[in-house]
């Protein structure tokens, strides 16, 4: 899959000001539909990779359609401030948002796994509050992280003592060898992500360790890690807030969890759906954390159901 990559700062307001933040955003294809793609922790853009060469061989409501992945801040090629991972889950929120405006499309749709669903969710909760004007339309999320998820080992991992000194020591090593490591730590996400029976694909492997290999990756994706921690542990009060913002959101979302994911519990998302008309759960079977990894043509399906229910909502009645 060949991505239009681009490095861009998009500029928010997480205080007030106009801050730039610098992403790096892969682009596929072009049409008045677009789709954004927010990939989940310790993850980059090219996860999305089977998914959208599904999606291209289907129908979308008759529409070309933009695929627009950001390596959201902390994670692939995109840097995070202390700043930023301090408040991550609203600031990147608001990112996304921003890059929704800088890439808008009729209809626009949100797609988001794990840390990524978790932003996908807050950033709908935040336009129907503040009223934007460039509205996402719908948004599939796949076994988003609430405070009420199990803090995943990766995340427990990253915080430790040890991790940061093997941290320290990958940077000494030459180039080969730090690959090397970190195909290994690469190998382990995936494992603890995927189902027992899928076989990680071999080029995800190679893109994860080449961005863990990066200068200074393992202690961006500390400071991301810093802060879910705390959010998950229920240290942040304002994230509690989004789940409740969800009540305002007056387009179709559709909750999706893989049976045999270790993170994120049913109930929770079922808890999620209830009482609010326009969200529906859907359960993957067979499935784990990682969906669009491991069957790429059933999320296909469900995107393309989303998409049937934002153009009925969009035809006059």
């Amino acid at each position: 899959m060949q991505f239009h990559l681009l490095d861009v700062p998009i500029h928010f307001h997480p205080t007030g000001e106009k801050v730039p933040v610098p992403v790096h955003i892969g682009v596929k294809g072009d049409g008045p539909c677009t789709i954004l793609l927010l990939h989940g922790f310790g993850d980059n853009l090219h996860t999305w990779s089977p998914l959208i060469e599904r999606l291209q061989d289907f129908e979308l409501c008759g529409r070309s359609v933009r695929f627009v992945c950001p390596d959201l801040p902390g994670f692939g090629r995109s840097p995070v401030s202390r700043a930023f991972a301090a408040d991550y889950f609203r600031n990147a929120a608001e990112l996304a948002l921003s890059i929704a405006d800088r890439w808008p499309g009729d209809p626009l749709i949100c797609v988001g796994n794990s840390l990524g669903g978790s932003v996908a969710f807050l950033a709908l909760g935040v336009q129907a509050r503040a009223q934007r004007t460039c509205r996402i339309s719908g948004a599939l999320l796949l076994s988003p992280a609430t405070p009420r998820t199990r803090t995943p080992v990766f995340v427990r991992l990253v915080r430790t003592p040890t991790y940061r000194w093997l941290d320290s020591l990958s940077q000494r090593m030459g180039a080969e060898s730090r690959h090397a490591t970190a195909y290994k730590i690469a190998k382990l996400g995936a494992r603890l992500e995927l189902g027992p029976t899928v076989t990680p694909d071999p080029k995800w492997l190679n893109k994860l360790a080449e961005a863990y290999a990066r200068d200074g990756a393992f202690q961006n994706m500390g400071l991301v890690a810093a802060h879910l921690w705390d959010a998950l542990s229920g240290r942040v009060p304002e994230v509690d807030a989004w789940l409740e913002e969800s009540r305002r959101v007056d387009c179709p979302i559709i909750l999706a969890r893989g049976e045999h994911d270790p993170m994120v519990s049913r109930e929770e998302l079922e808890n999620l759906a209830e009482g609010r008309p326009r969200i529906r759960f859907e359960p993957l079977a067979g499935l784990s954390h990682a969906p669009q990894m491991e069957d790429a043509g059933r999320i296909a399906e469900l995107v393309r159901e989303l998409l049937d229910e934002v153009e009925q909502d969009a035809s006059p009645t």
